[in-house]
């Protein structure tokens, strides 16, 4: 695990074992000492298979991912007993306490840190959506937990450093359309991110709002064309105008700041 828990190193992880991604991402990234899950909906789910129903309560929902989330964990190779970070997205009300309460039931413990978003609507037109991030074997737990909390917090459009990480919150940008929107949000990342040494190739997660999922495909064809030659981010995506504002997308994200040596 040494290589996987080395600052500088971005290990890409996929498995069948849980639902494939759907938008051009990784199922699971490991970078800086943690591995970042991209977001699972609940959907029940047989190796192999598709997706074809969410389970039928918000329970069911949230146990259902929850299970994707422990897959593509237990496949990286790391163990579930050092999760440290739980965003959830909800779309109905006491979302986050069930979230809260049925994570504790699965994993043993609830996660140092939880993020809740009440949101508009998820993937499939589900209930929820998951992703989390988990302490890898031979990394300080307190410390990895300590450098993801400005995560989804803090001011919008400043770069924070934050451990081995720079996180960029509420990142938005003018254009037309999607498509416009979503080509001047990567060079709006690249040159925030600039100045501190980092680039798209170090980009480990995004948390991606978006107005409505009719328009998500421009956003994913816009990911597609600038990550093409590198490893692409997890990510979650769920509509939720409220947070894009008068903004089509807008984004949280997660770099893996560059080594110096």
């Amino acid at each position: 695990m040494s290589q996987r828990t080395y600052p500088g190193a971005r290990v890409r992880f996929e498995t069948d074992a849980a639902p494939p991604s759907t938008g051009y991402r990784s199922q699971a990234l490991a970078a800086g000492g943690v591995l970042f899950t991209g977001g699972q909906i609940g959907a029940p789910y047989q190796r192999g298979a598709e997706l074809r129903a969410l389970a039928p309560t918000f329970e069911g929902q949230v146990d259902a991912a929850l299970e994707h989330l422990a897959a593509v964990t237990w496949a990286a190779g790391a163990p579930l007993e050092r999760v440290i970070e739980l965003s959830a997205f909800t779309t109905v009300p006491e979302g986050e306490r069930v979230v809260r309460e049925r994570t504790k039931a699965f994993l043993g413990f609830e996660p140092a840190l939880l993020n809740h978003v009440a949101v508009a609507d998820c993937a499939m037109h589900g209930d929820v959506e998951l992703d989390w991030a988990v302490a890898l074997p031979g990394s300080d737990t307190a410390a990895a937990t300590d450098a993801l909390r400005p995560f989804m917090h803090g001011p919008p459009g400043e770069v924070i450093a934050s451990g081995p990480f720079l996180v960029l919150n509420g990142a938005a940008a003018s254009g037309a359309d999607m498509e416009a929107q979503s080509e001047a949000l990567v060079d709006g990342v690249l040159r925030a991110l600039a100045p501190h040494g980092a680039g798209l190739q170090d980009v480990t997660k995004l948390t991606v709002y978006i107005q409505a999922f009719d328009i998500y495909p421009a956003f994913n064809d816009v990911t597609i064309r600038r990550f093409a030659s590198i490893i692409p981010p997890t990510r979650s995506v769920i509509v939720a105008p409220e947070v894009t504002g008068d903004a089509l997308v807008r984004v949280d994200v997660l770099a893996t700041a560059p080594v110096t040596p």
